[in-house]
């Protein structure tokens, strides 16, 4: 009993569409669509029903609900020869409009059937189109020839005379930072290096030297300060020069890491090319 209740309501939504001799029953397109653009498609389809023969309506709930009414798998064929006969109709026009897994694109599947095989059409619209863009490629479906497929959506061409957005400026400061750092702590390591060689050769003095009187006491004395002064200022230059590399080193690996470099693919009037954009 509740189905018939169920389906006295269908019915009585399509009234219109049963009046005349000959009827032509448009159902709102399914899908998950904006319910909007599903509105506005719907109304597509039933200003290009209106080619056929007979009174042309629009009915009141999709054909997956009316399906679930008469009791029958929406995903079947055979479903739409059911409800149609149920809805009592000579023509069920039916469909879904669904959005694309990537977004850019609705993809828009109408089918028709009056007591044969289900003829369909299925059409891509894209997202940034008006709804009506897509009647041209439906159009077949409410013809008796064969149904051609409609050509794919192609990208519009690039601009060659378009100059190109400019790049976004790259900061190398951190990168001359580190060069810098690099040369600075290379210098002050061979210098480092100097201040050893050169203490190495006043030790050479002190060991050769055989004071006997309290000049050549004093002038040892000397000797030995000047070599303690080159070797520590060699040890202070090199070590501040290792670091100071190991700094500069280190951050130009960092700046490295940060750059990338992306090949894409580019499309122009004249054919393909290739686009490397990126900072190195």
């Amino acid at each position: 009993m509740r189905v018939l209740a169920a389906l006295a309501v269908v019915l009585a939504a399509t009234s219109p569409a049963l009046a005349d001799t000959r009827k032509v029953l448009v159902l709102p397109l399914d899908g998950d669509a904006d319910a909007e653009l599903r509105t506005r498609l719907t109304a597509s389809v039933r200003r290009l029903a209106r080619v056929l023969d007979g009174d042309v309506q629009v009915g009141g709930q999709g054909f997956a609900d009316t399906a679930a009414v008469v009791g029958c798998d929406p995903t079947q064929p055979v479903c739409a020869e059911e409800v149609r006969v149920a809805l009592g109709v000579d023509e069920l026009v039916y469909g879904t409009a669904s959005g694309e897994p990537t977004g850019v694109a609705i993809v828009v599947a109408v089918k028709r059937t009056n007591g044969e095989e289900p003829r369909e059409v299925v059409a891509t619209l894209a997202s940034t189109d008006a709804p009506e863009k897509v009647e041209p490629s439906l159009l077949p479906l409410f013809n008796t020839g064969p149904i051609e497929p409609p050509p794919p959506i192609e990208p519009p061409p690039l601009d060659e005379t378009q100059a190109p957005a400019p790049a976004a400026p790259v900061d190398h400061r951190k990168r001359n930072i580190a060069i810098a750092c690099l040369a600075g702590g290379g210098a002050l390591v061979g210098i480092g290096l100097l201040s050893w060689a050169a203490a190495s050769d006043l030790q050479g003095q002190i060991d050769a030297s055989m004071p006997t009187t309290v000049e050549q006491f004093e002038a040892l004395k000397d000797l030995e300060d000047r070599a303690t002064s080159r070797a520590w200022l060699g040890n202070v230059l090199v070590l501040g020069g290792l670091a100071l590399g190991g700094y500069g080193g280190y951050t130009l690996y960092q700046d490295r890491q940060g750059r990338t470099v992306t090949v894409a693919p580019v499309v122009t009037n004249n054919g393909a090319a290739m686009r490397l954009t990126g900072a190195w």
